[in-house]
């Protein structure tokens, strides 16, 4: 809120939207992790507010149509904020010195450096950064709580969980880092594929000389996802157009998917394009939908499923999309192993409903299956998984798990399905 050389307070809806956005995503990255949590809390869920996302280079609003019409929702989410600012701690020496850190984290991963000089850069920055916060007493509780939890769901001693923790925060900002090459560097992203590694090559590029039906490619936020997607992209004998879901209204640097035919592929926004449109292009064959499946009920309609012993709920679309698209399924995942990015495709399925079965039997039978995988894919590489801090998050905590290891043997029985 600025003031007028008489003293008068001007008002923040004489401010423009944009600038209203900007005070908002200030406010909220001007504070760490509680802090900034205890701020989101403060913010009532009310008809026409910004919608607020936690991404990689902070917290970001989004606004649907012309952002002119939410200047009432935003100055009400600027007074909300200033309040319960006041009632936070003031801002310490360590945490100044831990959000500049932060923010040099951030230009490093959105800079043009190098890849080799961002890696070690980011290396030395989050071991700085995660020193600086566990000097702040309310941070340092913080953590010791997700050390404690995420202790217990992966069944690892407290001191290894909190070195996961910290090179979780190492890998985030990696991955990141790649991707925004693979997405806005054309040439540089391209160079980046022959570092990935990956056994079923072979046996990949053979099916699909053969087989033109539709498929979905279907992986969790785990190393370089994206990349993973291109490199899968680039096997292809033919020109194969390539469906994606995106949350954002990025679809430029979507062109860089694949060198064949860019102008092919397709961007859907979650929650805004008609999902019918997917279902239809998969039926009509020769599609590839790319798809993250390790998503909750922010990215839409969930079921129930089994994670880590737990009710949990994940996303519904992935498993809906490919049985009505009636397209086969072929889940991979994406690590890195001594500094080489990985695939691994694990056995294909077709996810047709079975006799007599409903729809959402069949939806939950499918997500099941996909986030059993998941579960063994974070157990095997959790600190490469970008969601590993709000893992109980997925969770419904209040019934015990029942078994549903026969579902998943069944399936880790079947062979690489061409």
């Amino acid at each position: 809120m600025s003031e007028h050389a008489d003293g008068r307070h001007q008002s923040p809806y004489d401010e423009s939207a944009p600038v209203l956005i900007q005070t908002i995503e200030a406010m909220l990255n001007g504070r760490l992790e509680p802090f900034s949590f205890n701020l989101l809390m403060a913010v009532p869920d009310i008809p026409g507010s910004p919608g607020i996302v936690n991404s990689e280079l902070g917290f970001r609003l989004t606004l649907p149509g012309n952002v002119e019409q939410h200047k009432a929702a935003l100055t009400s989410v600027i007074d909300i904020l200033k309040h319960a600012d006041q009632q936070l701690p003031p801002v310490s020496l360590p945490e100044k010195l831990a959000l500049q850190t932060r923010h040099a984290v951030w230009r490093l991963t959105n800079s043009s450096v190098p890849l080799l000089l961002v890696r070690s850069g980011l290396t030395l920055l989050i071991r700085l950064q995660t020193v600086l916060q566990l000097q702040i007493t309310a941070v340092r509780g913080y953590h010791q709580l997700k050390v404690d939890i995420l202790s217990n769901f992966l069944q690892e001693p407290e001191r290894k969980t909190a070195k996961l923790i910290q090179s979780n925060q190492f890998y985030l900002y990696w991955n990141y880092a790649r991707r925004l090459r693979h997405l806005h560097q054309k040439n540089p992203g391209s160079a980046l594929i022959p570092d990935f590694y990956w056994a079923e090559r072979t046996d990949y590029s053979a099916m699909t000389t053969v087989c033109k039906d539709s498929r979905v490619l279907a992986t969790i936020h785990m190393g370089d996802f994206f990349g993973a997607f291109k490199c899968i992209a680039d096997e292809l004998q033919e020109a194969r157009p390539t469906i994606l879901l995106r949350r954002d209204g990025e679809t430029e640097g979507i062109k860089n998917l694949s060198q064949r035919l860019a102008d092919e592929h397709q961007v859907y926004m979650h929650g805004k394009d008609n999902p019918v449109c997917i279902v239809n292009a998969l039926r009509a064959g020769g599609q590839t939908l790319s798809i993250l499946f390790d998503l909750s009920n922010d990215f839409g309609e969930t079921t129930e499923v089994i994670f880590f012993g737990h009710r949990a709920r994940f996303v519904r679309g992935p498993a809906v999309l490919a049985i009505l698209g009636r397209a086969r399924i072929y889940p991979f995942v994406c690590f890195e192993d001594a500094g080489r990015s990985r695939i691994c495709m694990e056995p294909s399925f077709m996810p047709e409903l079975r006799t007599g079965e409903r729809l959402q039997d069949a939806v939950t039978r499918v997500t099941q299956t996909l986030v059993s995988l998941a579960e063994r894919w974070i157990r095997q590489n959790p600190a490469q998984w970008k969601y590993l801090d709000r893992l109980p998050h997925y969770l419904i905590l209040d019934k015990p798990a029942p078994d549903v290891g026969a579902e998943f043997n069944e399936h880790q029985g079947a062979g690489f399905n061409a």
